[in-house]
């Protein structure tokens, strides 16, 4: 419960980072950094790294409450488990900033990022696992990056002795959704507006 929860609520950041985004247009915050010398991809990277700190906060401490309100295991590889929430956080701050520079507004942002979560939550594993789904559904929830990190967590917690292989593809994956997600953000986000 505590894994799948803590993946899909990882993922709810886009709604707290689009907000922000949308109140920085709208405030007319961007302008006044467009005036600083800094390119486009140090402004990204400003907003960026702030919201990977609070995924990563929010996933370790999601993780710390189940160990200690509900006695769960992190594995006997505790270091898989923390790396699988790493890029996890960076798949969702990707996802985060290409949703926000989707959106015009605060209304957008929810609506984009709850529909989008909910629907990947779904497909992924994170709302029924997996294991019950049919086979094709299966191989298409291979496309979504809870699905990803789902492989990586529940495998490092539950083997006892976890495939490194096995997390570190998982985890490569990640890593390339949220390189995909910002950089198609980088493209489509007009910072200069």
């Amino acid at each position: 419960l505590v894994p799948t929860y803590t993946v899909l609520f990882m993922f709810f950041l886009v709604l707290s980072g689009g907000w922000l985004f949308v109140a920085e247009r709208k405030h007319n915050t961007l302008l006044r950094l467009r005036a600083a010398p800094l390119s486009d991809t140090q402004i990204l990277a400003g907003k960026w790294l702030p919201c990977l700190a609070l995924s990563l906060f929010q996933g370790w401490f999601l993780f710390l409450g189940g160990q200690w309100l509900f006695g769960m295991h992190w594995g006997s590889q505790p270091l898989y488990v923390l790396g699988a929430l790493t890029a996890t956080s960076f798949a969702a701050v990707g996802l985060t900033v290409f949703v926000a520079s989707l959106a015009r507004t605060e209304t957008q942002v929810s609506v984009y990022g709850t529909l989008l979560v909910l629907i990947l939550g779904g497909l992924s594993g994170a709302l029924m696992p997996r294991d019950l789904m049919p086979e094709q559904m299966r191989t298409i929830s291979l496309l979504t990056p809870p699905a990803w990190s789902l492989e990586a967590i529940l495998h490092a917690i539950t083997e006892p002795e976890p495939d490194r292989l096995r997390i570190g593809r998982a985890c490569g994956v990640l890593l390339a959704f949220g390189l995909v997600f910002t950089l198609l953000a980088r493209w489509r986000m007009d910072l200069r507006s």
